[in-house]
């Protein structure tokens, strides 16, 4: 009996260690255009430094992280690349999907990304671009965002019902700190769901970086699919209300082009709204379950 106490809390031990790990990667795929630091790994994962460092220089050891000795920072590692490949063959980055993002790249000219939902974050699967597009990016391939910042954040989130959402406000709310719309995020991720599932396409402006506008749209999913959004990035203003619709059309007839897929026309007369940062208004209360 004892042994087997042994064993289990052992186990424990082991599943925490496993979860905070995964925790110290997800932290550095996050801050990883710019590099982590020991300090910005300690506050995204809310564990001391001591224990990130310990966790930080083991997942170094193995590969899966990488330390730039001249800035200082860490990196996803080649062992995680390495992996990725080997997983490719999942069905998640199916070839169907890289050509409904390279259509939308050629019909709009515009900086085209695919986006999956990964538990609280979205993460960028891949990047298209035509010969004539006006070059935007934003994000890089791999990079991950809170679920809600950026238009593919925006459109995932709200495909969740209200509840969820504010269940999920409330509960990562420090993780939009980073981002330009620091505390004004909550009210402004809420609002823009709400617009996403009334237009049927979200639009975000200046969440992942200010000055640059992004058009998402989720693609219709089975049970066994992973959430996918399509979106597209340009220059903040200039995209007007009506460009944005036929942005959104052409998103959409893309899916629709893709084996299995189907979506209803956007509706041209149909009043736009976009989530955009305003610091000086004021975050409302947040609402009930």
């Amino acid at each position: 009996m004892d042994d087997g106490v042994v064993l289990a809390d052992r186990g424990i031990a082991g599943a925490q260690a496993i979860r905070r790990a995964t925790d110290v990667l997800r932290a550095v795929g996050r801050l990883q255009t710019r590099g982590a630091t020991l300090q910005g790994v300690s506050r995204l994962t809310s564990l001391s430094t001591s224990t990130a460092f310990r966790i930080l220089r083991s997942l170094t050891e193995e590969r899966m992280l990488s330390y730039d000795e001249s800035d200082k920072h860490y990196y996803l590692g080649p062992l995680l690349l390495e992996l990725g490949l080997a997983a490719g063959s999942n069905g998640v980055l199916q070839e169907r999907w890289i050509t409904t993002i390279r259509q939308v790249a050629r019909s709009t000219r515009l900086t085209t990304y695919l986006f999956a939902q990964a538990g609280p974050e979205v993460v960028c699967l891949a990047c298209e671009q035509s010969s004539l597009s006006i070059v935007t990016m934003p994000v890089e391939i791999g990079q991950r965002l809170p679920l809600g910042i950026g238009g593919a954040g925006l459109a995932l989130l709200s495909l969740l019902d209200d509840n969820r959402i504010e269940r999920f406000l409330r509960s990562h709310l420090t993780d939009f700190e980073m981002y330009p719309w620091g505390n004004d995020a909550q009210r402004h991720i809420r609002d823009g769901a709400i617009e996403a599932r009334r237009n049927g396409f979200a639009v975000s402006s200046g969440s992942v970086v200010s000055g640059i506008v992004e058009v998402a749209m989720a693609i219709p999913q089975t049970d066994s699919m992973t959430p996918l959004a399509v979106s597209v990035s340009a220059i903040e203003g200039s995209l007007d209300p009506h460009r944005i619709r036929e942005i959104a059309n052409e998103i959409q007839a893309a899916i629709s082009a893709a084996p299995g897929s189907s979506r209803t026309c956007i509706a041209a007369d149909m009043p736009l709204t976009v989530a955009q940062a305003s610091p000086n208004d004021p975050l409302p209360p947040t609402g009930a379950n």
